[in-house]
Order: structure tokens, then sequence, then C-alpha cells
């Protein structure tokens, strides 16, 4: 049971799942609705992963997926079981009774790894790397 996603949604640089389940960054769009990622093998550019924008599913949002997008754990207080930022002025919060991340001052959940990325984007200009 996977949560469908809208294509506007996304944009070039989202992390998302295809259907298969695989990790797939959307690296440019077709013309038909298809999202791609170039691949590599032994440096020599392969055929891209393809899948149709409605077949495209989020990643939830975890600890382990805000490390590898580069921000580090800041701390915590007594509401906030973890406080994550990077250098910019975007801070998430991970709220300590529903483990679930918000923006600042719990303005907007965040579930998906999208949604965050987006986030910094619109916000800090910034794009988030995968580490």
């Amino acid at each position: 049971n996977r949560t469908k996603m809208n294509a506007n949604e996304l944009r070039i640089g989202n992390w998302v799942y295809n259907k298969k389940g695989k990790i797939l960054r959307i690296d440019w769009w077709g013309d038909t609705n298809n999202i791609y990622m170039n691949r590599t093998l032994a440096g020599a550019a392969i055929r891209p992963m393809t899948e149709n924008a409605s077949d495209a599913t989020p990643i939830p949002l975890t600890e382990e997926w805000l490390q590898k997008l580069g921000l580090s754990l800041t701390g915590h207080n007594e509401y906030d079981d973890a406080i994550y930022a990077t250098d910019g002025n975007v801070w998430i919060l991970q709220d300590k009774d529903t483990k679930k991340f918000y923006l600042d001052q719990y303005d907007r959940e965040i579930k998906y790894v999208h949604q965050l990325q987006n986030i910094f984007l619109d916000v800090e200009g910034v794009e988030l790397k995968h580490h």
C-alpha cells in the first residue's frame, strides 16, 4: 500500500522510490511524464533508470535520511527529541512524543525526503546533497 505522489510535488534533484522500491534521484524529465536517473558503469554513461512520475512514491523522512542529506544533530530540549540543522537558517525538529519531524517552530510537518529537499531549496536556495 504505497503513497502516491502528484508530479507537481517533484522537481529535478528529488529522491523518490520507483515502483520496484529502488531509490531514484530525478536527474531529468521526459516529455511523456517520465522521470530519469542518470547511471554510469565503470565511468561510462549507460541507459538511465526510467520511471513514470505517477509510479514514484515518497521516501519517508528518517534520522538516517537527515544525516545523508547533510543535516547534523545539534541537540535536544524538553520538547524536542532531536534538533537538526545545516549551516543555514532552517532547523528540523523531532517531537519527543510523536517522533514526527517539523520545520522550525512546528510550522509544518515534514513527512518525506522530497518535502525537505524542496523546503531547503525554497528557503535557503540550496540543494541538499546526498552524502
